[in-house]
């Protein structure tokens, strides 16, 4: 599978493999990884963030533009128009504020996991250095 296409996921758990699949060091728990191929995955995970932080910005601009249409037609709807309006916007908010919650989980998965990943690859440096 090319990592271009992966989802965060997938290349979270190519990192997990790598790291699984590593040569263990004699007497520890440390695992000698390539350098590069953890760089590149972790650099093929920020973008794959990075394209669903535009596509989540697209939905809100979507969303906020359709709230933006229905305050425009609010103003010259009729009165039971109003309560059917202000029911799309709660609605729509709601949405919103689920696809933010979930996008945040997500980050928060995925920034724990490239902690982890860092501090592994850090550990696996100080070794190799001394």
């Amino acid at each position: 599978m090319d990592n271009n296409t992966m989802n965060e996921y997938e290349i979270i758990e190519q990192m997990e493999d790598i790291i699984t699949n590593a040569k263990q060091t004699v007497f520890s728990d440390k695992v000698s990884v390539s350098k590069d191929e953890m760089l590149d995955l972790i650099y093929y995970l920020k973008n794959a963030i990075k394209q669903r932080d535009q596509e989540e910005e697209v939905k809100n601009k979507e969303l906020l533009r359709m709230i933006q249409e229905s305050k425009n037609k609010e103003q010259a709807a009729p009165e039971n128009e109003l309560i059917v309006l202000e029911d799309a916007k709660k609605e729509a908010n709601d949405i919103k504020k689920a696809a933010l919650r979930y996008a945040d989980g997500l980050l928060a998965s995925v920034q724990e996991s490239i902690e982890k990943t860092l501090n592994i690859i850090i550990s696996n440096r100080d070794e190799l250095n001394h």
